[in-house]
């Protein structure tokens, strides 16, 4: 049952992902996320009540089934198979008297499993949050870290690593931070919430925006030198703390 229902919330994120996209607003990858982490949630705390009242434990075990058809086929298509001998060594006896079909039960722990859909599920979430606002910046240092530890790198034979489009890059990104966190922490709040439930899910959006203007930072202290500094005029991390925290 359980399972059915996590299906069920994928499946229904997925009609979100296929519904027209809107003209103002976020995205709809950032809708399909937090409905199936709301989802997710709920379904936490409802289950909650029978791990602690009925087992006396924090763990509610769930039940998943399967059959197995071998000791069907296996009667079914031995050769040596005797299907018409007058003894006890008669294979349609066998059928009649056996269960050559078993319903095998496995099971597994409630808890457990929404754990894990959380962690996964929070994590695309925060990762599409972040992209909103970052991604053509991550995707730039990503570039720029891979290619300054190539044997033989020279910045000058790297044009998309000039501080010309890094500057155009972190602007953007600046700019969006200051225009998109607003946008998608009401997102948050129309779908959570819950106050501290918010804060905790946009720590990790917050800290993944700062990692990467931290390591783009770091690039260029380490690879440019004053004037190519001066012409990405990079923001102060610090700004980015304060407008993430506002």
């Amino acid at each position: 049952m359980l399972f059915a229902c996590i299906e069920s919330l994928q499946t229904a994120s997925d009609a979100i992902l296929a519904t027209p996209a809107p003209a103002k607003g976020w995205s709809k990858k950032l809708d399909a996320h937090l409905f199936v982490v709301k989802h997710l949630l709920i379904l936490r705390e409802q289950t909650a009540p029978y791990r602690q009242n009925v087992l006396r434990s924090d763990a509610l075990n769930t039940k998943d089934f399967s059959i197995d058809f071998s000791k069907f086929t296996n009667v079914l298509f031995d050769s040596n198979s005797k299907w018409f001998e007058l003894s006890t060594n008669n294979t349609l006896l066998e059928l009649i008297t056996t269960v050559p079909i078993e319903m095998r039960e496995h099971e597994g722990d409630s808890r457990r499993v929404l754990d894990q859909q959380l962690r996964v599920a929070t994590f695309r979430l925060a990762h599409e949050a972040s992209q909103l606002m970052i991604g053509a910046l991550a995707e730039w240092i990503d570039l720029a870290e891979d290619e300054r530890l190539q044997e033989g790198f020279e910045l000058s034979k790297h044009p998309k690593l000039a501080a010309g489009v890094l500057k155009d890059l972190a602007s953007q990104a600046y700019r969006n931070v200051g225009s998109k966190f607003v946008e998608i922490r009401d997102a948050y709040t129309l779908y959570i919430g819950v106050a501290e439930t918010e804060a905790i899910l946009l720590s990790p959006v917050r800290k993944r925006v700062i990692d990467v203007f931290t390591r783009v930072n770091s690039f260029a202290s380490k690879t440019y030198d004053e004037e190519s500094r001066a012409v990405a005029a990079l923001p102060n991390v610090q700004q980015l703390v304060l407008m993430l925290n506002k």
